[in-house]
């Protein structure tokens, strides 16, 4: 079991919980450990639904070889609700990062791998295998079922041809005798019966693959490198041909390709885009009739990822851009990725390869204006084909957990088969020492599926630090009523923790002899005559050089009123601040502003009343405050 990073409740942490007193302090995990990290930041109302996402390394030596690949089915800001992990094969991992991962019309969901798609029902149990038939090659890349039942399947056909015309990228002429990959759409009606076959190589010709960037070898051509594929409401198909940085719309009614955007031959003239799209990926319609594209941007110039939006005019033949989103970090996507219009407007972006890792978020949720909603960021090396969100039309049958406060215990629904907690406990049900979230997880199907998350409430009703210098902070909480004395516990993070028995009822305690320039956690519990508290929620502080508590003393000067409050809300420093951010009694982020201040008026009149919690970040040091909001 490894750490979630929850950027949008680190307030709500929980890094460690205490078994005794007397024993060590233990880091409290919150996803399986065959889920490769990630972290999360939420600055906006995302998009309901689940995200389905395919993780798995993309180049072997970034992370552990031993890692294989997972399905990954996240809630709509990205907190695992169900996983299956597939080990390695032969040496490689299952190959779910080059597959994507989607639901049907139905319910049912599907993936590929090894050249198979695999459908599940909505228990998670597999009960199909899907295959192209005529001794073609299965393609992972997209599969379609309609609302009548049919399949439409992407495959590969390979063919003996003439690659004389083409040279490779380094200048040898190709084959006469090449093997040529090429695309083919397959239709399967209700029973099962092939009732539609349009293959590439027999309406386009080898001339029209872009130069010999992607021609390596004078025998091997991967002629069409084709990617995606989406029908429209006349059961025509787009298909994304990634090696011609073309998309072709292909006419059921007679197999022909009525238009190409992109590429050699491109039907269209190009409207408010002076960078024409490369390397592409994924191709959608929109509820509007227009086009989406996952532009990877390898050949383009400047070489950039982004998500485009066209509306195409077959009358004039224009193609319009119409909306468009660049990757933040400036860089392209060597491979894979897509990017989803979501029913809001928002966008849903998946960047893949793109390189470098620590500069670019892997995916990303971003409204109609670009501004950013959502990051979902992977440990380097990882990177998931596709990510899509969904709306299912099941429920999902998840555990309840219910905790026993006198005895700090939580319970499982015994219904269901405990794999192990968040906690990395496997026992049901489990003791804690600390408030924070928890969460089961339970057998389904071929995966496992989680608890929702049981809050466990904070015994204190805030803790913050401040008079931080280089070697010493102080630890602040609200106190506790008939309290003996509190007990701390802190650690380097990274190092071992130390243990503190403050001996008084203070409030607020100076720890010293700290690293300078290092990050902290600590937390804390009340101790009475016959019982213990649990532990408070984790706090995070980061020391620095100066060593004046005035200096200090000043800088944390803040001023938060009214509270409660009716309406207006107003922040006043003597140092500047760089986040404010608002959460409800649901964890959900409602306010979240960046920008650096000392003084700013946050309106909450539209909020729902109730506790709140505010976060301020100021420099490393984050501080919390509970808000109450009034019914005005």
């Amino acid at each position: 079991m490894k750490k979630l990073i929850l950027n949008t409740i680190n307030f709500l942490s929980l890094l460690f919980f205490l078994l005794s007193f007397q024993t060590a302090f233990t880091q409290v995990d919150y996803i399986p450990e065959e889920i490769p990290d990630y972290s999360i930041n939420v600055y906006g109302d995302a998009h309901p639904g689940y995200i389905f996402i395919t993780p798995a390394p993309a180049v072997a030596g970034f992370i552990d070889p031993k890692f294989g690949g997972v399905l990954l089915i996240t809630d709509s800001i990205g907190n695992p609700v169900w996983y299956y992990y597939a080990e390695m094969t032969n040496g490689k991992p299952y190959q779910f990062a080059f597959a994507d991962f989607n639901v049907f019309y139905d319910g049912q969901m599907s993936f590929g791998a090894f050249n198979e798609r695999i459908v599940l029902d909505t228990a998670f149990k597999i009960i199909d295998t899907l295959i192209c038939s005529s001794s073609l090659l299965t393609d992972n890349h997209d599969i379609i079922r309609t609302s009548d039942g049919h399949r439409h399947m992407l495959c590969s056909e390979f063919r003996i041809m003439d690659a004389s015309a083409l040279t490779t990228t380094n200048g040898l002429t190709g084959d006469t005798n090449a093997v040529v990959e090429g695309a083919v759409i397959q239709e399967y009606d209700a029973t099962d019966s092939l009732i539609f076959e349009w293959k590439s190589l027999d309406h386009l010709s080898l001339n029209e693959m872009v130069d010999s960037v992607n021609f390596h070898q004078p025998g091997i051509v991967d002629f069409t490198h084709h990617n995606a594929i989406d029908i429209d409401h006349s059961g025509n198909y787009i298909l994304s041909c990634r090696h011609l940085n073309q998309i072709l719309f292909i006419e059921r009614a007679t197999s022909n390709i009525k238009w190409k955007l992109g590429g050699k031959g491109s039907s269209f003239t190009l409207i408010n885009d002076s960078v024409e799209f490369t390397s592409q990926h994924d191709c959608r319609f929109t509820n509007e009739g227009n086009i989406t594209i996952f532009d990877n941007g390898t050949y383009s110039k400047p070489a950039i990822g982004r998500m485009l939006e066209y509306h195409l005019d077959t009358i004039n033949w224009k193609a319009t851009l119409i909306w468009s989103y660049n990757n933040t970090a400036g860089v392209h996507s060597g491979s894979r990725g897509n990017g989803q219009k979501l029913e809001n407007g928002n966008r849903l972006i998946n960047w893949a390869f793109a390189l470098p890792w620590d500069s670019s978020i892997s995916i990303q949720e971003v409204d109609s204006l670009g501004n950013i909603v959502l990051d979902i960021d992977f440990m380097k090396g990882v990177l998931s084909y596709r990510a899509m969100k969904f709306n299912i039309p099941f429920k999902l049958d998840r555990a309840n957990v219910a905790y026993d406060s006198a005895n700090k215990k939580l319970y499982c629904d015994s219904n269901f088969i405990l794999q192990r907690w968040s906690t990395g406990d496997t026992v049901n049900p489990v003791k804690i020492e600390q408030a924070g979230d928890y969460q089961a997880w339970t057998s389904s199907g071929i995966g496992y599926l989680g608890s929702k998350y049981f809050r466990v409430e904070d015994p204190f009703d805030s803790s913050w630090t401040d008079m931080i210098t280089g070697s010493s902070a102080r630890l602040n909480w609200t106190p506790i009523p008939g309290v003996l004395s509190y007990y701390i516990a802190i650690r380097q993070v990274g190092g071992s923790i130390i243990f503190i028995d403050t001996e008084t009822v203070n409030s607020s305690y100076t720890v010293t002899g700290l690293q300078p320039e290092s990050s902290y956690d600590w937390s804390v519990k009340a101790l009475f005559t016959a019982k213990s508290s649990l532990f408070s929620l984790n706090n995070c502080f980061t020391t620095n050089n100066l060593t004046s508590l005035a200096d200090n003393a000043r800088s944390d000067l803040l001023s938060i009123f009214p509270n409660p409050s009716m309406g207006m809300l107003t922040i006043k420093s003597i140092e500047p601040f760089s986040e404010v951010e608002l959460y409800n009694s649901l964890h959900k982020k409602v306010i979240a502003v960046r920008s650096i201040k000392s003084e700013i008026s946050l309106d909450l009149n539209k909020l729902q009343p109730g506790l709140h919690i505010l976060r301020i970040r100021k420099g490393e040091e984050w501080i919390s405050r509970k808000i109450v909001i009034m019914s005005n």
